[in-house]
This record gives structure tokens, C-alpha cells and sequence, in this order.
């Protein structure tokens, strides 16, 4: 199995973070348009940098290292800021708030067509993305689909709704225990998955939140080589979610 990012025919860089498919769940498309999606995050390389041209001048060039090496500490400077645990807030409208690390940055490119916040660090290879939805727009596609009986209108029956179909999607080669627990005072559920999707072996930490009015899925992925070294921010960002 590849643990690495692959190219599309398009020459773009690409991942297989499937998050879910809510039609193979036993949803149709036409009951809720949010519920039926695919999540394929798109990245893109980064050409090289050019090498700046000799200095003949013994005077320019000594004045020109010293400009690189001013310049090459301040880099540092700024990936080393980066790279700690800085955290920013995200406000979505008057919907919610959620702190993540201060090195993501928000998508340019569409990682999920219904989330309302996706953000992510191309080299560092980490991504997070938070579909919201109403409560009534849950009932709606079950009745339509007459899963009333199958699938509860609360937090327990959103989440294995919801896992159930992701499960179908991506290969799962581990699982954690589902935690069952509090985010600033909203019932939830947390888990991570280990699973290779479309040929990418990919770590998953996914929260299931029910808001007064609304759902709340987050999820946070990488690969699964980089599984130890975002985990515990991974989960950070599960708890910090608060509704406004």
C-alpha cells in the first residue's frame, strides 16, 4: 500500500481522504444533498526556488550573504513560530467557533463541497474540514428513507449513521473504542480510524457533536506515518468547538 501522495492524471497532487459516502449508508442523494459526498482533497506542488546568480564583486557578494542569511534566519523564525503550539480562532458566521493550530491556513481549494470550514497545511500534509447541519434536516432523510427505525434523531444515531458509511468507503485497519463524551457541554462522540483509501494509508480523528439546533462533524486527517506527530492536536481541535 502507498503512504505517500500521488499524482492525478491532471499532474495534481492528490490523497485519499474519502471521508464518508452517505449513499452507500442507505441515504439517497435527492433526500438531503449533504447527505451524499465524497471528501478528496486536491494539493498542489511547489515549484523550486531559484538560486540567486553569482556575485563577481568581493563586496556584493559579502553583502549579498549576509541579506540571504538575515533573510534565511527570519524564515527560521517564522516556521519555527509555526510549527509550535500557537492556536488561532475560527469564527463561522454566527454558527460556531473552533481553535486550530496557527500553521493551517484556510483551503484555496475544495476539500468538501458541503463543509463550512476547511483548512490545512499542504508540506506539513495535515487537513481539517466541519460539515454542519440541521437537526430537522437529519429527520427529513430518514424518513425518506425510512430508516426511523433503524437510526435515532440524536447523537448516537447521527454518528453510526454517518460512520457506517465511511466504513464502507476506506479500507479500516484499526479502531478506536468510540468516546463518549462532553465538548463545552454538547453531547459527543470521538473516535480515530487507521484505513487505506483509494491507496493511501491515512489517519483519521473524527468528532460527532449535536449542537442545540445542528450537527457537527469534524475531522481531522494526515498520513499515517505523521499519525504520532498531530495526533494530540488532532485532538485538541475536536474538544475546542463551541456554538455562538
Amino acid at each position: 500500500m502507498k503512504d505517500r501522495l500521488t499524482k492525478d492524471k491532471n499532474g495534481q497532487l492528490v490523497t485519499g481522504g474519502i471521508f464518508y459516502c452517505r449513499d452507500s449508508a442507505g441515504i439517497s442523494v435527492t433526500a438531503s444533498n449533504k447527505l451524499s459526498c465524497n471528501l478528496t482533497g486536491q494539493y498542489f506542488g511547489i515549484g523550486n526556488k531559484n538560486i540567486p546568480p553569482n556575485v563577481m564583486h568581493k563586496l556584493k557578494k559579502t553583502q549579498t550573504m549576509k541579506r540571504l542569511n538575515i533573510l534565511f534566519l527570519i524564515i527560521l523564525f517564522i516556521t519555527a513560530c509555526q510549527s509550535g503550539d500557537t492556536e488561532q480562532l475560527v469564527t463561522i458566521g454566527d454558527k460556531y467557533s473552533i481553535s486550530l493550530p496557527s500553521f493551517l491556513v484556510k483551503a484555496s481549494t475544495t476539500l468538501n463541497e458541503d463543509a463550512s470550514l476547511q483548512y490545512l497545511h499542504t508540506w506539513k500534509e495535515f487537513y481539517v474540514i466541519v460539515i454542519d447541519e440541521s437537526k430537522s434536516e437529519m429527520q427529513k432523510a430518514l424518513e425518506d428513507n425510512n430508516l426511523t427505525e433503524t437510526y435515532s434523531n440524536d447523537i448516537k444515531g447521527y454518528s453510526d449513521l454517518l460512520l457506517k458509511g465511511f466504513e464502507q468507503s476506506i479500507s479500516i485497519s484499526q479502531k478506536s473504542e468510540i468516546k463518549d463524551t462532553l465538548v463545552n457541554n454538547m453531547p459527543a462522540r470521538i473516535l480515530t480510524i487507521n484505513g487505506t483509501a483509494e491507496g493511501i494509508n491515512a489517519f483519521y480523528s473524527i468528532a460527532f457533536i449535536q449542537g442545540k439546533e445542528r450537527y457537527y462533524q469534524i475531522m481531522a486527517w494526515t498520513l499515517s506515518s505523521k499519525e504520532y506527530e498531530y495526533k494530540d492536536k488532532m485532538n485538541k481541535i475536536m474538544y475546542s468547538l463551541k456554538e455562538l
